[in-house]
């Protein structure tokens, strides 16, 4: 019984890690991109709104639109910011190298420019969504402006998620080392069980085949007796 019930607790915790790391997890992180991803859709429309649309029709922005845009950036810790036009040209950037360059990616034209945000959790030294190797980890955000239900230009918003990633790092690590522990008293436990039961089984069996000697010597006597008197009777 003891057995039976280790063998089904460490089972179960076998079945809360596999939810843990395939169902759990990704779920957070998804949960997580989304939070950030509502982050950057205020601050983006709070800049529309102090900016006005007719910002993503003009050819360069005047010096106050730049400094209002560093502001706001520098207040709310993003990383980056980058301002389009309709049809994807660069019309402002954090990085001035980036100024004039169109944007000819597939998810600018069609989603962000059909009015679909998008964004997506870029890791340390992998590739933004502009190929660029990101030095922390950011949750990069396209977020489209409309005028009159048209497409005008859009958002490019880069988040730092560093503090928020290493603070599941550390839980996530918590939690394995505690199931490591966890899954070893297991083990050990059924080692234990396995063994105790082992040794039990033996001395059963040793008990029954005492036994089973005992029988067939108390036979082996009863017999001889009997072999005794026919001859006592053959002399008879």
């Amino acid at each position: 019984m003891l057995l039976n019930g280790a063998v089904t607790t460490l089972v179960a915790a076998l079945v809360l890690a596999l939810f843990w790391y395939g169902v759990a997890f990704p779920r957070h992180e998804q949960s997580h991109l989304q939070q950030m991803e509502a982050k950057a859709v205020q601050l983006a429309r709070l800049l529309e709104g102090t900016l006005g649309p007719e910002v993503f029709s003009t050819e360069i922005l005047d010096n106050d639109a730049v400094a209002l845009i560093e502001r706001a950036r520098l207040k709310s810790g993003l990383l980056k910011v980058k301002l389009f036009d309709r049809g994807g040209r660069t019309l402002y950037s954090s990085d001035p190298a980036e100024i004039g360059v169109v944007n000819q990616h597939d998810y600018f034209r069609d989603l962000v420019a059909l009015g679909h945000n998008y964004s997506k959790l870029v890791r340390v030294d992998e590739n933004t969504l502009d190929q660029e190797q990101a030095v922390h980890d950011v949750v990069e955000t396209y977020v489209p402006v409309q005028a009159q239900g048209r497409f005008v230009g859009a958002f490019e918003l880069y988040l730092d998620a560093t503090r928020d990633l290493q603070s599941y790092a550390v839980l996530s690590r918590a939690m394995n080392r505690d199931f490591a522990i966890v899954v070893v008293l297991l083990v050990g436990a059924i080692v234990l069980l396995m063994r105790h039961n082992y040794r039990a089984a033996l001395v059963q069996q040793q008990a029954r085949n005492a036994q089973l000697q005992a029988e067939v010597e108390r036979r082996r006597q009863i017999e001889g007796r009997l072999r005794d008197n026919e001859h006592r009777f053959d002399h008879m």
